[in-house]
């Protein structure tokens, strides 16, 4: 499909363009290392670095996890497109990072979830129920469209995927706990028996496969059941 082949080419941009310009970035977070980098063609890009937090390794693989995810249900509108590679440290070297594009400026942080449209707030809870997000109670963005109205952008997801020592936690989830699944949405979570990015997401959870086999038996209960239930 085009759309597949699109962000194909995104994930390869991020992934291999130079790095013309680094530097530390303001954004808040409990993530303290995060870099600002301007890529050829002028794409600016945030670097979640391992070395910037606490358990950074589990870290920065759950922030692509969540991207990839989102992809395979065809929800990429929802999350930034995330990749893993290397990128300069604040104080000097390189080393591994979630490299994600960056919301426009206009982006607004934390709006009450009413602002937001149904169809955007019943994918949210979806979504987070999959990845089982420990840290939604804020880290969303709305974007404004041409009608005025704010589209809903889902963002921070090192917290993700059953991170240890840390429950879930999501604000559109409670909004339509245990109602039925819409059919349409429904159908998004067949998606995650036949994934077309599965060795990537093998690959990244190369030392514990544990959360991502645990997120995909959410989906599919969530599908077998219809009900917004984990």
């Amino acid at each position: 499909m085009n759309a597949d082949r699109h962000l194909d080419d995104l994930e390869l941009y991020l992934q291999r363009a130079s790095i013309l310009d680094a530097a530390a970035s303001t954004l808040g977070g409990a993530h303290g290392g995060k870099v600002r980098i301007l890529l050829e063609g002028g794409v600016s890009a945030l670097a979640k670095p391992e070395a910037g937090i606490a358990e950074g390794a589990q870290v920065v693989i759950r922030e692509v996890a969540a991207w990839t995810l989102a992809r395979e249900l065809g929800w990429a509108d929802l999350v930034a497109c995330t990749v893993l590679r290397d990128v300069p440290l604040v104080g000097g070297g390189t080393g591994r990072a979630s490299v994600q594009l960056l919301w426009p400026d206009n982006a607004q942080p934390d709006f009450d979830i009413t602002v937001y449209s149904e169809h955007d707030v019943w994918r949210a809870a979806i979504f987070d129920a999959v990845i089982a997000h420990a840290d939604r109670s804020h880290n969303w963005l709305g974007l404004p469209d041409e009608s005025g109205a704010y589209r809903l952008k889902l963002v921070d997801h090192g917290y993700a995927l059953d991170f240890p020592g840390r429950s879930f936690e999501s604000a559109f989830y409670k909004r339509h706990e245990g109602e039925q699944i819409p059919d349409a949405y429904r159908a998004r979570l067949r998606r995650c028996e036949h994934l077309r990015q599965e060795r990537h997401l093998r690959e990244l959870f190369a030392d514990n496969q544990a959360p991502l086999d645990a997120a995909l038996a959410r989906a599919g209960s969530l599908e077998n059941s219809g009900t917004l239930t984990i």
